[in-house]
């Protein structure tokens, strides 16, 4: 049996901040009904907000990492145990108080929480195994550049299910759009909500490309566009959290689908090249 002689500190710091950010999501979603069932709002939302605090502890362990030069299987296992806590299982939790609220837990519906939490952990095996040999099957012909990875990352689908839930809190307060104008359309969130993270579920065990946004922006040197465009997202985030970053989360989603359709239309216009002796047969 082989035993660990030594751990790097503070990326092992920073993992367990981030595993520590989704129980702290759990214990604050299942809070958030008190002993009359009324669902405090700001409590789900606290929830939802402490998964993009893991992210961002996510982030930062797996570039100390680098940096430092202290990558490590033991690392490597720590961070997919948290990213499933943080990621899989607090989004899909936070998503079931709020169906319970309103009416719209049932059988289908849980086996559509149960897939999705299933797909991150899917996800998660696949890439540590993947990482580990070298070995990342792809449908194209090329192997996907090292800024992309292979499915949608598992933060990214948790992003995309809780500020969904951020800004339809947002928006349904007292005196908010949906409350004022659209009050059917809490109703169709609702509804929509549990097919959509069975959509996000089954786009990370998929091979679509997505790209690797802290390298594309934040790693090494880029144009100035890059940075402009780091600049202008941080600011529009201090400005309208909400909207910027339930906007940018649907962004990434649908930017995969939309890529992965183009690339099959393109192939189905390809003109197949005649085979040798096709003019001689009939």
């Amino acid at each position: 049996m082989r035993k660990i002689k030594h751990i790097a500190v503070v990326p092992t710091l920073l993992t367990l901040g981030n595993l520590l950010c989704g129980v702290m999501a759990v214990q604050k979603a299942f809070t958030a009904v008190d002993t009359t069932g009324r669902l405090d709002l700001d409590k789900l939302v606290t929830a939802a907000s402490l998964c993009f605090a893991a992210m961002v502890f996510d982030m930062l362990d797996g570039t100390v990492a680098r940096v430092t030069h202290s990558t490590s299987r033991f690392g490597a296992e720590l961070d997919s145990l948290a990213d499933l806590v943080s990621f899989g299982v607090a989004p899909a939790v936070v998503v079931m108080v709020l169906l319970r609220n309103f009416g719209g837990m049932d059988k289908y519906t849980a086996v559509f929480l149960a897939a999705y939490v299933t797909f991150g952990a899917l996800r998660l095996a696949r890439y540590n195994v993947e990482d580990a040999t070298g070995e990342k099957p792809f449908p194209l012909k090329k192997a996907p550049p090292p800024m992309h990875f292979s499915g949608l990352p598992i933060p990214a689908a948790c992003g995309a299910v809780v500020s969904t839930i951020i800004m339809t809190a947002f928006a349904a307060r007292e005196g908010g759009w949906i409350d004022t104008h659209w009050p059917w359309f809490l109703s169709m969130i609702i509804i929509a909500l549990p097919f959509f993270m069975l959509l996000t579920g089954l786009l990370m065990i998929s091979r679509i490309p997505y790209a690797h946004l802290v390298k594309m922006f934040l790693v090494g040197k880029r144009p100035f566009t890059y940075f402009s465009a780091v600049l202008v997202t941080i600011i529009l985030i201090v400005l309208h959290p909400e909207l910027t970053l339930f906007a940018g989360f649907q962004a990434y989603v649908i930017y995969g689908l939309l890529r992965a359709a183009l690339v099959f239309f393109m192939r189905r216009r390809q003109v197949p090249e005649e085979q040798p002796g096709a003019m001689l047969e009939g």
